[in-house]
């Protein structure tokens, strides 16, 4: 039997988000630190243009690594959503990467 994906949540009666705030700082070395204010998620990259690409993958690692280790609703509990009130279905996930609002997409797999 082929893995299930998790269902999303209905856009006609989704709520909001959870948004998870990411900052970028140089490190004067020449790198940039990339950090989650509200996850332990961090990167590192010597090239800016690429910042964008590696907080939004280190995001999507976090929430799927949290599914693979039967952790994922206690971490949307910590950001006031609750899984069982809303037919079981997970929210959708926001990175505000300097006020720029980006849709991250882990995939969640049931039965992996």
């Amino acid at each position: 039997m082929p893995p299930q994906t998790l269902p999303r949540e209905d856009p006609a009666t989704m709520s909001a988000p959870i948004t998870i705030r990411a900052e970028m700082r140089p490190d004067g070395e020449g790198w940039y630190e990339l950090s989650c204010l509200s996850l332990p998620v961090h990167t590192c990259t010597r090239d800016e243009s690429q910042a964008r690409m590696m907080i939004v993958d280190a995001v999507q690692g976090f929430f799927e690594g949290c599914e693979r280790a039967g952790t994922l609703r206690e971490v949307f509990a910590s950001h006031g959503y609750r899984v069982d009130e809303n037919n079981g279905r997970y929210p959708a996930i926001q990175l505000d990467f300097g006020g720029e609002m980006i849709d991250v997409e882990p995939v969640f797999v049931v039965g992996c």
